[in-house]
Protein backbone atom coordinates (compact mmCIF):
# COMPACT_ATOMS: atom_id res chain seq x y z
CA UNK A 1 0.00 0.00 0.00
CA UNK A 2 1.32 3.71 -1.06
CA UNK A 3 1.40 6.05 1.56
CA UNK A 4 -1.83 8.23 -0.09
CA UNK A 5 -4.08 5.17 -0.79
CA UNK A 6 -4.08 2.09 -2.35
CA UNK A 7 -1.31 0.17 -4.45
CA UNK A 8 -2.46 0.54 -8.21
CA UNK A 9 -4.78 -1.76 -10.08
CA UNK A 10 -3.58 -4.74 -12.04
CA UNK A 11 -4.24 -8.75 -11.66
CA UNK A 12 -4.57 -9.85 -8.23
CA UNK A 13 -0.84 -11.53 -8.34
CA UNK A 14 0.55 -8.46 -9.56
CA UNK A 15 -1.00 -6.17 -6.92
CA UNK A 16 0.05 -8.14 -4.10
CA UNK A 17 3.84 -8.65 -5.45
CA UNK A 18 3.55 -4.51 -5.40
CA UNK A 19 1.98 -4.52 -1.71
CA UNK A 20 4.77 -7.08 -0.87
CA UNK A 21 7.42 -4.04 -1.94
CA UNK A 22 5.47 -1.67 -1.08
CA UNK A 23 4.99 -3.24 2.79
CA UNK A 24 8.54 -4.06 3.13
CA UNK A 25 9.95 -0.42 2.16
CA UNK A 26 7.67 1.40 4.17
CA UNK A 27 7.06 -0.65 7.30
CA UNK A 28 10.49 -1.79 6.96
CA UNK A 29 8.96 -5.31 8.03
CA UNK A 30 8.35 -8.56 5.68
CA UNK A 31 4.97 -8.60 4.26
CA UNK A 32 2.60 -11.31 5.58
CA UNK A 33 -0.41 -13.00 4.22
CA UNK A 34 -2.95 -10.62 6.86
CA UNK A 35 -1.28 -7.01 5.89
CA UNK A 36 -0.95 -7.88 1.73
CA UNK A 37 -4.96 -9.22 1.73
CA UNK A 38 -5.58 -5.55 3.78
CA UNK A 39 -3.56 -3.57 0.98
CA UNK A 40 -5.08 -5.41 -1.89
CA UNK A 41 -8.57 -5.36 -0.61
CA UNK A 42 -9.06 -9.13 -1.94
CA UNK A 43 -9.32 -12.23 0.30
CA UNK A 44 -7.89 -14.66 -1.84
CA UNK A 45 -5.01 -15.81 1.11
CA UNK A 46 -3.80 -19.00 -0.93
CA UNK A 47 -2.76 -16.77 -3.89
CA UNK A 48 -1.30 -14.20 -1.24
CA UNK A 49 0.94 -16.64 0.14
CA UNK A 50 2.07 -18.32 -2.98
CA UNK A 51 2.36 -14.85 -4.09
CA UNK A 52 4.51 -13.73 -0.63
CA UNK A 53 7.48 -17.18 -0.95
CA UNK A 54 8.07 -15.69 -4.61
CA UNK A 55 8.69 -12.68 -3.39
CA UNK A 56 11.32 -13.46 -0.56
CA UNK A 57 12.45 -15.96 -3.22
CA UNK A 58 13.36 -13.12 -5.65
CA UNK A 59 14.23 -10.26 -3.03
CA UNK A 60 17.76 -10.74 -3.16
CA UNK A 61 17.95 -11.02 -7.07
CA UNK A 62 15.78 -8.15 -7.36
CA UNK A 63 18.17 -5.96 -4.63
CA UNK A 64 21.43 -7.05 -6.59
CA UNK A 65 20.02 -6.32 -10.03
CA UNK A 66 17.95 -3.71 -9.81
CA UNK A 67 19.83 -1.58 -7.01
CA UNK A 68 17.14 -0.27 -5.51
CA UNK A 69 17.51 2.54 -3.12
CA UNK A 70 16.59 0.83 0.25
CA UNK A 71 16.86 2.67 3.41
CA UNK A 72 20.27 2.04 5.56
CA UNK A 73 17.64 0.44 8.33
CA UNK A 74 16.50 -1.57 5.72
CA UNK A 75 19.92 -3.00 4.59
CA UNK A 76 21.13 -3.21 8.16
CA UNK A 77 17.78 -5.12 8.84
CA UNK A 78 18.12 -7.09 5.68
CA UNK A 79 20.75 -9.35 6.99
CA UNK A 80 19.72 -9.38 10.36
CA UNK A 81 15.54 -10.00 9.56
CA UNK A 82 16.88 -13.08 6.74
CA UNK A 83 16.66 -15.75 9.33
CA UNK A 84 13.54 -14.46 10.53
CA UNK A 85 11.95 -14.10 7.17
CA UNK A 86 13.02 -17.59 6.68
CA UNK A 87 11.81 -18.78 10.52
CA UNK A 88 8.28 -17.10 9.46
CA UNK A 89 8.49 -18.43 6.27
CA UNK A 90 8.82 -21.95 7.34
CA UNK A 91 5.85 -21.25 9.73
CA UNK A 92 3.70 -19.96 7.18
CA UNK A 93 4.96 -23.21 4.69
CA UNK A 94 3.88 -25.70 7.65
CA UNK A 95 0.79 -23.63 8.24
CA UNK A 96 -0.16 -23.65 4.63
CA UNK A 97 0.71 -27.61 4.82
CA UNK A 98 -2.05 -27.81 7.89
CA UNK A 99 -4.13 -25.72 5.85
CA UNK A 100 -4.39 -27.83 3.08
CA UNK A 101 -4.51 -31.23 5.25
CA UNK A 102 -7.35 -29.45 6.62
CA UNK A 103 -8.51 -28.45 3.34
CA UNK A 104 -7.42 -32.65 2.12
CA UNK A 105 -9.34 -33.97 5.06
CA UNK A 106 -12.46 -31.31 4.57
CA UNK A 107 -12.83 -32.25 0.80
CA UNK A 108 -12.32 -35.94 2.00
CA UNK A 109 -15.26 -35.62 4.40
CA UNK A 110 -17.01 -33.89 1.70
CA UNK A 111 -16.94 -36.50 -0.94
CA UNK A 112 -17.40 -39.29 1.84
CA UNK A 113 -20.26 -37.01 2.79
CA UNK A 114 -21.39 -36.34 -1.03
CA UNK A 115 -20.73 -40.53 -1.31
CA UNK A 116 -23.41 -40.79 1.63
CA UNK A 117 -25.79 -38.04 0.36
CA UNK A 118 -25.52 -40.04 -2.86
CA UNK A 119 -26.22 -43.26 -1.64
CA UNK A 120 -29.42 -41.92 0.63
CA UNK A 121 -30.36 -40.06 -2.29
CA UNK A 122 -30.79 -43.09 -3.90
CA UNK A 123 -32.12 -44.85 -0.94
CA UNK A 124 -35.15 -42.27 -1.31
CA UNK A 125 -35.42 -42.74 -4.78
CA UNK A 126 -36.20 -45.74 -4.66
CA UNK A 127 -38.40 -45.19 -1.53
CA UNK A 128 -39.63 -42.70 -3.76
CA UNK A 129 -40.46 -45.26 -6.53
CA UNK A 130 -41.73 -47.86 -3.91
CA UNK A 131 -44.18 -44.39 -2.82
CA UNK A 132 -45.42 -44.03 -6.15
CA UNK A 133 -46.00 -47.41 -6.96
CA UNK A 134 -48.11 -47.50 -3.70
CA UNK A 135 -49.93 -44.49 -4.07
CA UNK A 136 -50.94 -46.01 -7.50
CA UNK A 137 -51.80 -49.07 -5.74
CA UNK A 138 -53.75 -46.70 -3.88
CA UNK A 139 -55.34 -44.79 -6.51
CA UNK A 140 -56.45 -47.68 -8.12
CA UNK A 141 -57.80 -49.24 -4.37
CA UNK A 142 -59.39 -45.81 -4.06
CA UNK A 143 -61.33 -45.90 -7.52
CA UNK A 144 -62.59 -49.51 -7.37
CA UNK A 145 -63.72 -48.26 -3.39
CA UNK A 146 -65.25 -45.43 -4.97
CA UNK A 147 -67.19 -47.95 -7.84
CA UNK A 148 -67.67 -50.30 -4.66
CA UNK A 149 -69.37 -47.48 -3.06
CA UNK A 150 -71.28 -46.66 -5.90
CA UNK A 151 -72.34 -50.09 -6.95
CA UNK A 152 -73.12 -50.23 -3.09
CA UNK A 153 -75.56 -46.94 -3.11
CA UNK A 154 -77.35 -48.15 -6.22
CA UNK A 155 -77.98 -51.62 -4.18
CA UNK A 156 -79.31 -49.96 -0.83
CA UNK A 157 -81.91 -47.81 -3.55
CA UNK A 158 -83.03 -50.81 -5.36
CA UNK A 159 -83.19 -52.56 -1.11
CA UNK A 160 -85.40 -49.12 -0.09
CA UNK A 161 -87.61 -49.59 -3.05
CA UNK A 162 -87.93 -53.68 -2.46
CA UNK A 163 -88.31 -52.78 1.81
CA UNK A 164 -91.33 -49.73 0.54
CA UNK A 165 -92.75 -52.87 -1.29
CA UNK A 166 -92.21 -55.16 1.67
CA UNK A 167 -93.76 -53.04 4.07
CA UNK A 168 -97.10 -52.53 1.42
CA UNK A 169 -97.38 -55.93 1.44
CA UNK A 170 -96.75 -56.22 5.61
CA UNK A 171 -99.22 -53.75 6.02
CA UNK A 172 -101.79 -56.23 3.77
CA UNK A 173 -100.60 -59.40 5.68
CA UNK A 174 -101.22 -57.76 9.09
CA UNK A 175 -104.66 -56.67 7.83
CA UNK A 176 -105.07 -60.34 6.59
CA UNK A 177 -103.96 -61.41 9.74
CA UNK A 178 -106.25 -59.37 12.02
CA UNK A 179 -109.23 -60.95 9.85
CA UNK A 180 -107.35 -64.44 10.52
CA UNK A 181 -107.40 -63.68 14.09
CA UNK A 182 -111.20 -62.58 14.44
CA UNK A 183 -112.22 -65.92 12.49
CA UNK A 184 -110.07 -68.16 14.90
CA UNK A 185 -111.30 -66.57 17.87
CA UNK A 186 -114.53 -67.59 16.65
CA UNK A 187 -113.24 -70.97 15.53
CA UNK A 188 -111.71 -71.16 18.70
CA UNK A 189 -114.83 -70.38 21.14
CA UNK A 190 -116.42 -72.69 19.26
CA UNK A 191 -114.16 -75.68 19.75
CA UNK A 192 -113.76 -74.44 23.31
CA UNK A 193 -117.49 -75.20 23.91
CA UNK A 194 -117.15 -78.48 21.76
CA UNK A 195 -113.96 -79.63 24.02
CA UNK A 196 -116.16 -78.67 27.33
CA UNK A 197 -119.30 -81.20 25.92
CA UNK A 198 -116.56 -83.88 24.50
CA UNK A 199 -114.61 -83.63 27.85
CA UNK A 200 -117.85 -83.76 29.99
CA UNK A 201 -119.24 -86.83 27.77
CA UNK A 202 -115.52 -89.17 27.97
CA UNK A 203 -116.03 -88.17 32.20
CA UNK A 204 -119.40 -89.63 31.86
CA UNK A 205 -118.05 -92.45 29.30
CA UNK A 206 -114.85 -92.93 31.98
CA UNK A 207 -116.87 -93.16 34.82
CA UNK A 208 -118.84 -95.73 33.86
CA UNK A 209 -116.06 -97.57 32.27
CA UNK A 210 -114.38 -97.35 35.51
CA UNK A 211 -117.44 -98.66 37.44
CA UNK A 212 -117.26 -101.83 35.09
CA UNK A 213 -113.25 -102.13 35.86
CA UNK A 214 -113.68 -101.69 39.27
CA UNK A 215 -116.22 -104.69 39.46
CA UNK A 216 -113.79 -106.91 36.75
CA UNK A 217 -111.43 -106.02 39.15
CA UNK A 218 -113.59 -107.45 42.60
CA UNK A 219 -113.96 -110.59 40.52
CA UNK A 220 -110.38 -110.59 39.49
CA UNK A 221 -109.16 -110.81 42.96
CA UNK A 222 -111.90 -113.31 44.05
CA UNK A 223 -110.45 -115.46 41.06
CA UNK A 224 -107.46 -114.53 42.17
CA UNK A 225 -107.75 -116.02 45.63
CA UNK A 226 -109.53 -118.84 44.65
CA UNK A 227 -106.82 -119.92 42.21
CA UNK A 228 -104.38 -118.83 45.14
CA UNK A 229 -105.76 -121.01 47.26
CA UNK A 230 -106.30 -124.00 44.58
CA UNK A 231 -102.96 -123.09 43.86
CA UNK A 232 -101.82 -124.37 48.06
CA UNK A 233 -103.54 -127.32 47.38
CA UNK A 234 -102.24 -128.33 44.48
CA UNK A 235 -98.86 -127.29 46.40
CA UNK A 236 -99.36 -129.68 49.18
CA UNK A 237 -100.53 -132.53 46.66
CA UNK A 238 -97.51 -132.18 44.95
CA UNK A 239 -95.77 -132.27 48.10
CA UNK A 240 -97.33 -135.54 48.84
CA UNK A 241 -96.64 -136.78 45.75
CA UNK A 242 -93.05 -136.30 45.79
CA UNK A 243 -92.99 -137.73 49.51
CA UNK A 244 -94.39 -140.85 47.91
CA UNK A 245 -92.06 -140.90 45.15
CA UNK A 246 -89.34 -140.61 47.56
CA UNK A 247 -90.35 -143.79 49.34
CA UNK A 248 -91.33 -144.69 45.37
CA UNK A 249 -87.36 -144.27 44.84
CA UNK A 250 -86.62 -145.87 47.94
CA UNK A 251 -87.82 -149.15 47.79
CA UNK A 252 -87.17 -149.31 44.34
CA UNK A 253 -83.65 -148.71 45.40
CA UNK A 254 -83.88 -151.68 47.76
CA UNK A 255 -85.41 -153.50 45.37
CA UNK A 256 -82.67 -153.28 42.73
CA UNK A 257 -79.85 -154.04 45.39
CA UNK A 258 -82.53 -157.03 45.91
CA UNK A 259 -82.85 -158.02 42.29
CA UNK A 260 -78.73 -157.56 42.17
CA UNK A 261 -78.10 -160.11 45.01
CA UNK A 262 -81.05 -162.34 43.80
CA UNK A 263 -79.33 -162.44 40.23
CA UNK A 264 -75.48 -162.96 42.01
CA UNK A 265 -76.89 -165.88 43.94
CA UNK A 266 -78.61 -167.18 40.75
CA UNK A 267 -75.08 -167.10 38.92
CA UNK A 268 -73.55 -168.44 41.77
CA UNK A 269 -76.72 -171.12 41.50
CA UNK A 270 -76.05 -171.78 38.11
CA UNK A 271 -72.91 -172.37 38.50
CA UNK A 272 -73.06 -174.50 41.34
CA UNK A 273 -75.91 -176.72 39.03
CA UNK A 274 -73.26 -176.94 36.34
CA UNK A 275 -70.54 -177.92 38.11
CA UNK A 276 -72.86 -180.80 39.71
CA UNK A 277 -74.00 -181.97 36.23
CA UNK A 278 -70.13 -182.34 35.46
CA UNK A 279 -69.70 -184.43 38.47
CA UNK A 280 -72.99 -186.45 37.69
CA UNK A 281 -71.70 -187.02 34.13
CA UNK A 282 -68.38 -187.97 35.10
CA UNK A 283 -70.00 -190.01 37.78
CA UNK A 284 -72.80 -191.24 35.20
CA UNK A 285 -69.39 -192.12 32.57
CA UNK A 286 -67.08 -193.66 34.98
CA UNK A 287 -70.30 -195.61 36.26
CA UNK A 288 -71.03 -197.14 32.52
CA UNK A 289 -67.25 -197.82 32.30
CA UNK A 290 -67.35 -200.22 35.02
Amino acid sequence: MHKNGPVARGSTRELAFAACDEIFLTQARFPTVDLVTQAIGINNRRLVSEVIQEWRKDLSARFQKDRLEVPEAIRKLWFSALEVAKSQLESERLALEQERSHMAKERQEFKQALLEATREMETLKARLSEKACRIEQLEAELARLHQALEDRQQELIQVGETAARLQGQLEEARAALEKAEKRVEGTMQWANLRIEEERTRIGKEWQHRLTQLEGEAAQERLWRQTAEARLKHAEDRLDQVLSQLAQKDQALSILRQEKEDWLKERHNLHETIQCLERRLNSYQTRRRLK
